[in-house]
């Protein structure tokens, strides 16, 4: 759908020396009964910040309560796309093939490996955690097309964004958290396990065939488990167990369990949502 005349010239008589209005690209109504659609416009001063302004299609402004209500929903669900389309597009693109093969190296080099005893728990910990990692990729390119096909629906076809459209959306996204944060706390502690075999194959003193399938085992391990690697893994738990003003809330990691985490972030989210809404919606 597409804003009209109406409202254009509406933001073209609010304009005041250097501020500037922006239309967000989704106009929704907010339950299937509504009559009406809400367009969404961002309201930048170049050295304030930003507010958000609330326009419908028969009421033009609407009441600052009415329009935190709606932002909120309109903020969220947004949030949620942009999730789709960042975070969960870097796990999108770690092939399962790829995966697979390491797996199947480490497969290969377990005789090896297993000559030392002291090495079991450490080989069959860095197997679970490809075996997690095979199935997590499946899962979050699930949970991205649901996504997606949530939010097309939506923009294509109803144009209503209801609160049980935007809680699946949210639901999907709490689905990826809870999948992300739990793999990334397990490749973390397989990490030492993955640098113990890494070093007793290194050593080994072995024949030419025998050397040649360690040095493959050693050379998919590396492309998992590098100092790049873990500088990144860290970054990315570190992300995770801040809030999204970049504040931590956990003492240690580790400290919240999983649940408890996302709890916390996602009242955190909704409380700083709110009160920048109450704050920032102009009505004037």
């Amino acid at each position: 759908m597409k804003i009209s005349h109406e409202f254009l010239k509406l933001i073209e008589d609010r304009q005041k020396e250097k501020e500037k209005y922006e239309i967000y690209q989704h106009v929704y109504k907010f339950h299937e009964s509504d009559s009406e659609f809400f367009y969404y416009i961002v309201y930048k001063y170049y050295q304030e910040g930003r507010g958000y302004i609330i326009l419908s299609s028969s009421r033009k402004l609407i009441p600052k309560n009415e329009a935190v209500e709606i932002a909120y929903y309109f903020l969220t669900h947004n949030g949620t796309v942009s999730a789709a389309l960042g975070p969960m597009s870097e796990v999108r693109k770690r092939k399962v093939e790829t995966v697979q093969k390491i797996k199947s190296k480490l497969l290969e080099g377990e005789d090896l490996i297993l000559t030392n005893r002291h090495l079991a728990d450490s080989y069959h910990m860095i197997n679970n955690t490809l075996e997690l990692q095979i199935g997590n990729t499946i899962k979050v390119n699930d949970i991205y097309n649901q996504i997606k096909e949530l939010d097309l629906h939506i923009q294509r076809k109803t144009h209503v964004l209801t609160k049980e459209a935007w809680q699946k959306g949210r639901n999907l996204l709490h689905e990826y958290n809870v999948t992300m944060y739990e793999e990334l706390k397990t490749l973390l502690k397989s990490w030492e396990s993955a640098e113990k075999i890494i070093d007793y194959l290194n050593r080994l003193n072995l024949g030419f065939l025998e050397k040649y399938k360690a040095r493959n085992v050693v050379k998919q391990l590396q492309i998992m488990f590098n100092e790049q690697a873990k500088e990144k893994v860290n970054k990315s738990l570190e992300d995770f167990e801040k809030d999204f003003q970049g504040n931590f809330f956990t003492n240690q990691r580790g400290e919240l369990n999983t649940e408890e985490y996302i709890q916390v972030t996602n009242r955190m989210m909704e409380e700083d949502y709110k009160r920048n809404l109450l704050r920032d919606c102009r009505n004037s």
